[in-house]
């Protein structure tokens, strides 16, 4: 279940957005989808919830597709040809990216995956690694949070990292 924590943080950040050009244009939290995704069907409860915060979320480089978007993104969860991931549709729901990298919720326990940057394309990738337990988790802690830098490669002080600066979730030189 998504957290109040969560609800609490998007709804501290998104008026911010509009206070600063490079905020407004490189980045969105949408409104909540009125419906929560009830016409998502196959979708990862936890993924529901979080629309219920944002239909989606554009934070510096990191992406959760939106609604109308998501269920046509599942192709990254079949294993192109020559690849070393060992993806299906039936164990995992392609929620975003980060810098064009897919990142995924595994259905059974609803965690979050994704392929670190190691210099070759995702699907090349021999790692494949937990980036947080729950989407809310993900949310709050890596792409909200300290981790930011480090999922992402950014570097301190680019423009989201400066808006969570902001907003106290993280410190100059930490």
């Amino acid at each position: 279940m998504t957290s109040v924590e969560a609800g609490d943080l998007v709804e501290r950040i998104r008026p911010l957005l509009t206070t600063e050009s490079e905020w407004r244009m490189m980045n969105s939290l949408p409104l909540p989808k009125s419906d929560g995704g009830a016409v998502l069907p196959g979708v990862p409860s936890s993924y529901l919830e979080m629309l219920k915060i944002a239909d989606g979320f554009i934070c510096g480089p990191v992406v959760m597709f939106d609604s109308s978007t998501v269920i046509s993104m599942q192709f990254y969860a079949e294993n192109p040809e020559g690849s070393s991931a060992r993806l299906t549709k039936e164990e995992w729901f392609c929620a975003g990216v980060v810098s064009d990298e897919p990142w995924f919720i595994n259905r059974l326990d609803e965690s979050i995956w994704l392929f670190p940057d190691t210099g070759v394309e995702w699907w090349m990738s021999e790692q494949f690694e937990e980036a947080a337990p729950s989407l809310k988790e993900f949310l709050v802690d890596v792409v909200c949070g300290p981790r930011y830098v480090s999922l992402t490669g950014a570097q301190e002080g680019d423009q989201w990292w400066r808006l969570l600066e902001r907003v106290g979730r993280i410190q100059e030189g930490v």
